[in-house]
């Protein structure tokens, strides 16, 4: 990944917004300590990949680390705008069926405020 995660807070969820690239294996990546440093506080939150350029086996490995983080806590994680190579990447190994998506920002947080409800 090029740049730190943006982070923006709405209401109780923590909106992540992706960009650049995951290429390599770093297991001291940008996002790990985002998640860790706010998963005492924030349960929920919507990872924005609208902005990610590119993403190989360890992007989805680093993705499947932090969704088993949040789960494992009682969180949610919600992948939103993704880009068509991105998206093609997660329906080519079936992670479109285990992640939840949703088309936008704002659908991603009408989802999540639903479930609170």
């Amino acid at each position: 990944m090029n740049q730190t995660p943006l982070i923006e807070k709405h209401d109780n969820v923590l909106v992540v917004s992706i960009s650049g690239k995951i290429l390599n294996n770093n297991d001291d990546h940008p996002l790990i300590d985002v998640v860790e440093e706010n998963l005492p506080v924030h349960k929920q939150f919507v990872f924005d990949l609208s902005a990610l350029e590119a993403m190989n086996s360890s992007g989805i490995n680093l993705f499947l680390k932090l969704f088993t983080k949040i789960r494992n806590t009682g969180g949610e994680l919600i992948f939103c705008s993704i880009p068509p190579v991105i998206d093609q990447l997660l329906i080519v190994t079936k992670l479109n069926s285990i992640f939840t998506i949703s088309a936008d920002l704002s659908s991603a947080l009408a989802k999540l405020k639903s479930q609170d409800a």
